[in-house]
């Protein structure tokens, strides 16, 4: 897949209760998402075994993780933004939270 310049892009982890989003980020330049998958896994992964039965693995980060290596490679830059949170589970609760300084 081709990021084009400008793009925004959400960076997300976990499944169910542990989901959360881990940023927002603009593309600087255009970039093959798949080129930088490949280049970041063969230098920051490692194949583990998680099922010997089923003969099934999968890759374990044990370097930089994916999104501080993007930024690092001048490929993604952070995003400022404000988040509003209308509530939970039916009750209203407003409430802002920031990443950076709104000015």
């Amino acid at each position: 897949m081709i990021i084009n310049k400008g793009q925004h892009l959400t960076f997300a982890q976990g499944a169910y209760s542990d989901y959360c989003v881990d940023g927002l980020v603009v593309a600087v330049d255009d970039f093959s998402l798949d080129d930088m998958q490949r280049e970041w896994e063969s230098h920051h992964t490692t194949e583990e075994t998680i099922n010997s039965f089923k003969n099934s693995t999968e890759r374990k980060v044990t370097g930089t993780a994916f999104l501080p290596w993007l930024v690092s490679k001048g490929l993604v830059e952070d995003v400022h933004y404000i988040e509003v949170h209308t509530g939970s589970y039916g009750a209203s609760i407003i409430s802002i939270c920031s990443n950076g300084d709104n000015k």
